[in-house]
């Protein structure tokens, strides 16, 4: 009996011990040379290299993470998804709403931010959640959640497989793609 697209496990393990710089330079190249696929599309000449998640999820888990509990930033990679979970939290009296608007910078390690701003990393504080939300525009947006004592980021690519184990009429499983597809309706 095939599993289920939620059932579906991840192939390879991999840990990166090292310097912070070196630990985003040795994540991104495994993410994006080991484990993912890219969409390819052109731009007149220009290839264009589209991911399944923007490269700022990375940057936004190392920053926002809770040094001080010692747990990896974790990165589970499914057919269908990307999920990134880290030791962080939102700021006081913040809900996950407040990410998908304009929101003023609340770094959990201002230090480590303003780091990887001087480094060229980031471009400033406070856009990250909506540079992400903004590069999502062919997949869905990203999906948060703060439990487990930390915060988890999903993105999804839509498979046809995916979508009619979530229940989708096969009319809304054909929307669904071509948008993703297209990028519009």
């Amino acid at each position: 009996m095939a599993a289920s697209p939620r059932m579906m496990t991840y192939a390879y393990q991999d840990e990166v011990h090292a310097p912070l710089f070196d630990q985003i330079e040795k994540g991104l190249d495994l993410l994006l040379t080991k484990y993912l696929v890219a969409g390819i599309t052109y731009e007149g000449v220009h290839r264009q290299e589209e991911f399944l998640f923007p490269q700022e999820a990375l940057l936004n888990a190392l920053a926002h993470k809770d040094y001080s509990g010692g747990a990896p930033v974790q990165i589970s990679v499914y057919d269908d998804r990307v999920i990134f979970w880290n030791d962080g939290h939102l700021p006081e009296h913040w809900t996950i709403e407040n990410l998908t608007r304009k929101h003023p910078s609340r770094p959990l390690n201002p230090d480590l931010a303003n780091t990887l701003f001087r480094a060229g990393y980031i471009e400033s504080w406070g856009r990250g959640t909506l540079k992400m939300i903004a590069e999502c525009r062919r997949h869905a947006l990203p999906r948060y959640r703060f439990e487990a004592g930390g915060c988890t980021v999903k993105f999804f690519k839509y498979m046809e497989a995916s979508l009619q184990a979530e229940g989708l009429r096969n009319q809304l499983v054909t929307i669904m793609l071509s948008v993703q597809a297209s990028g519009a309706i």
